[in-house]
């Protein structure tokens, strides 16, 4: 089967701005750079000054910071672990005295906690902000993830055989944990790193961190256009034919997504049969309340809309 994969530019809405269908063999660091490319094109100078370019850690290549750098637009994104820099700015951060609290950063009940740490670093001669941020939520779910990987480590030691070719053997023997090291070594993994070319004055670590976790609104757009109802009973043979149908898809993603936000700018919640009221509703409930709904033509400039009673 052929595959496709969406690269999909969307704005806090989510609502895409710009998207393409691609051969789903396509890698990410060179669909980011094109995309790039794509943006600077579309997008005024005045526009670009203006725009925050969030994507995730496969932004981060010397190239694209150069580009984006050379079109002048602010970006941010999460600095992958393997660069030496996220690890020495965790490790500053773990060893100041204290970390200025940022509190839950999502409006639902039980949100995580976050605390942040500012840092610098250079990456190719250019100064970059640094940001570690501690999760509550990340604390919880490191600290059974280290206590596992501790026993496993433990339970290979024990299981060591010692070399037959020599005469020595060895004896492990556990001593008492070592809690301040766990302390750290969970403080470390329960961290993540945003970079960003954007000093303090313009936006804050609970800013940034509120943009970054926007990201969500590309990631929430895909499940649409993966939907099974969509996709799974529809065989194509010519390339061609299946990047047209991502086209289409993509169209129909921009109408779902410009009718959600139409109906969200609503002030009244919107009445579901099983879920209550929803405000804000989604684009699926809205959906739903317009299957009932007949729109039928007048004459060649007017339509007219007829209603269920219970509207």
């Amino acid at each position: 089967m052929k595959q496709i994969l969406f690269t999909c530019f969307v704005n806090r809405d989510g609502v895409p701005l710009m998207g393409r269908v691609e051969d789903g063999n396509r890698s990410d660091q060179r669909l980011n750079g094109e995309q790039i490319a794509d943006v600077v094109t579309a997008f005024s100078a005045a526009a670009l000054q203006d725009l925050i370019y969030i994507a995730d850690a496969a932004l981060v290549t010397g190239p694209h910071r150069e580009a984006l750098h050379a079109a002048g637009i602010t970006w941010l994104s999460r600095l992958p672990d393997p660069l030496g820099a996220a690890g020495t700015a965790k490790a500053a951060a773990g060893a100041a005295a204290t970390w200025p609290a940022l509190g839950p950063v999502a409006a639902r009940p039980h949100a995580a906690t976050y605390w942040a740490a500012e840092h610098t670093a250079s990456l190719r001669d250019r100064t970059y902000r640094l940001v570690v941020y501690r999760s509550s939520r990340l604390d919880q779910r490191q600290a059974k993830a280290f206590d596992r990987e501790l026993a496993r480590i433990r339970t290979a030691a024990d299981r060591a055989a010692p070399p037959s070719v020599t005469p020595y053997h060895v004896t492990v023997a556990w001593g008492p944990r070592d809690e301040i090291a766990v302390r750290a070594a969970l403080q470390r993994r329960s961290c993540f790193v945003l970079i960003i070319p954007l000093p303090v004055a313009r936006a804050d670590a609970a800013a940034l961190l509120r943009e970054y976790k926007g990201q969500t609104s590309v990631e929430q757009r895909f499940p649409f256009l993966k939907a099974p109802t969509f996709v799974d009973a529809i065989f194509l043979k010519k390339p061609e034919r299946l990047q047209a149908l991502g086209y289409v898809m993509l169209l129909a993603l921009l109408l779902f997504r410009v009718v959600e936000r139409r109906v969200r700018a609503h002030p009244a919640p919107l009445p579901t049969s099983k879920r209550g009221s929803l405000a804000p509703p989604t684009g699926c409930e809205i959906l739903k309340h317009c299957r009932g709904i007949q729109v039928f033509w007048q004459d060649r400039d007017h339509r007219a809309a007829a209603f269920p009673s219970h509207y």
